[in-house]
């Protein structure tokens, strides 16, 4: 008898959860999500599916199951998308189904992603019924359905804070978010989470005055390339179904356990970051501004290092050889102010992250390396962000610093430290650099402002600039002789990347304050 490998992925979640800068409606629009991929997927089923052998994927938006009957997933398909809708106003679900007539084998697999790929370009209506004479939020647009303090609030706000708030369901268990969980653990679920329903985002900042929040979102390197090597390995039928079960389910633990440690060893509690998104290779946090940078290295490396666990618990043999070494994940920071629009502050750290990816991959191009963990951040004092493209073209490019390439075009060299790596890479910086740096800024006769000063001037006159740097090495010798500031400006390259070092490194301790 023929089985069915269903495949479903949520749209809209970022729409869905950044729609306004309130945390109480960003806190439980991302448990909204995280509840269709587990408990709503589960309740629909109307079963457990703990050690369910059939589940492949559940998590960050995305669902991979096999039904054994057709009936059973035509009616499955036919409803959720409905009772997603009803559950998460704003969010719809793309599906897709492939026939298994024998042995689950990777060409399914690949039909599916296709048939999900090309589900995603129909355009999806979101119809929400109202009289013209409704009153409407002014935040989102939607019709309003309740008053919260004489402010209209539509369908989508008040599920979500019904969520944050505790009163989703009957028992009143809806402030016992799988989120928080994963990231903090029960007990301090149980203990803490009730502090957040008066939680606003500037209560993240270390200091109200200067109002620094960060964005941070994560995304292993590589997972398509190591699909296509399992591929390789011709694991077939039965065997590669339990491979890809192995894999999804080890990732998804390695990526909470890793976030869980370093929250633990950090002690930072509900106060300090909201999760996001927490599953599969991805992570998506908001934090405190002081803290971004040490958790995302110290995430970068326990992910590196749960991923080789569960990697190497894999039973397969060939599989294990391969994935042995476990993952590595890139890493793109946003420093934003708590008052604007958090959407740009995610967007501005999706496009680190795959700025980071892309120059990681740059590295181990040609070979059958994994790219290595890196980690790549940007502070916004602009009132728009547009691209990251145009962000270093406007922000961090002098016109004293533009070249003649061989072929006769100009080559402008921004001043960019980043991406920062784990480990040692030809021609860039690492993590430990950056903080060596940041450390030496920190010392008490640190000329940090003097450095400042000169790394504007570089922007309006390379002569003057190249004066007041001699100055500072003069009269700050023995604070600035850490630093390696000596790459001579006929170097471009180099030298535009150490003053990135210096530029990123004042952030790191501007932000910290």
């Amino acid at each position: 008898m023929a089985k069915y490998l269903y495949g479903a992925s949520v749209n809209g979640i970022q729409s869905f959860i950044f729609e306004t800068n309130k945390l109480k409606e960003i806190i439980g629009g991302s448990e909204l999500v995280e509840q269709i991929c587990t408990t709503l997927f589960e309740k629909q089923l109307g079963k457990s599916l703990e050690g369910d052998s059939n589940v492949f994927q559940m998590a960050a938006g995305a669902i991979k199951y096999l039904f054994e009957s057709e009936e059973e997933c035509r009616k499955f398909v036919k409803e959720f998308p409905l009772v997603v809708r009803n559950h998460a106003l704003g969010v719809s679900l793309t599906q897709a189904v492939v026939e298994v007539k024998e042995s689950l084998t990777e060409d399914h697999f690949y039909d599916l992603e296709k048939k999900l790929q090309q589900a995603r370009n129909k355009a999806v209506v979101q119809a929400t019924p109202a009289s013209m004479l409704m009153d409407r939020s002014r935040k989102t647009g939607q019709a309003g359905v309740e008053y919260v303090k004489n402010e209209v609030v539509g369908e989508a706000a008040s599920q979500k804070r019904k969520v944050t708030e505790g009163r989703y369901d009957k028992e009143g268990k809806g402030a016992k978010h799988r989120l928080y969980t994963k990231i903090f653990g029960e007990e301090v679920v149980d203990a803490q989470f009730h502090e957040l329903k008066d939680l606003e985002l500037k209560h993240l900042t270390s200091n109200e005055r200067t109002g620094w929040i960060a964005v941070i979102h994560a995304d292993g390197n590589g997972l398509g390339q190591l699909i296509m090597s399992l591929q390789e390995k011709e694991i077939k039928g039965s065997a590669f179904s339990r491979v890809m079960r192995e894999f999804s389910q080890g990732l998804d633990k390695a990526t909470e356990e890793a976030a869980l440690h370093v929250v633990r060893s950090m002690e930072l509690t509900p106060k300090d970051i909201v999760p996001v998104i927490l599953g599969g290779d991805d992570l998506t946090v908001i934090i405190r501004a002081a803290k971004a940078f040490e958790f995302a290295e110290l995430f970068s490396k326990k992910f590196e290092e749960m991923t080789r666990k569960y990697m190497g618990a894999i039973e397969n043999e060939q599989a294990k050889e391969l994935l042995k070494e476990g993952l590595t994940i890139c890493t793109g920071i946003s420093y934003i102010k708590y008052n604007y629009p958090i959407h740009y502050g995610v967007n501005l750290a999706e496009a680190l992250c795959k700025k980071a990816k892309k120059e990681s991959k740059g590295i181990v191009k040609g070979s059958q390396q994994l790219p290595p963990s890196s980690i790549m951040f940007h502070r916004v004092q602009a009132s728009f962000v547009e691209d990251f493209t145009t962000l270093v073209r406007d922000e961090l490019t002098s016109q004293y610093f533009i070249s003649i390439d061989e072929n006769g075009n100009e080559k402008s060299h921004p001043f960019v430290g980043g991406p920062y790596f784990l480990e040692e890479q030809d021609g860039w910086h690492t993590v430990f650099e950056l903080n060596k740096s940041l450390k030496n800024l920190r010392t008490k006769n640190a000329p940090s402002s003097p450095l400042r000063q000169w790394i504007g001037e570089l922007y309006v006159n390379k002569t003057v600039a190249a004066q007041h740097l001699n100055r500072i090495k003069s009269v700050h010798s023995k604070a600035v002789e850490p630093l390696n500031l000596n790459v001579p400006e006929s170097n471009p390259d180099a030298f535009s990347q150490m003053v990135g070092r210096i530029h990123d490194a004042l952030t790191l301790n501007a932000v910290s304050k």
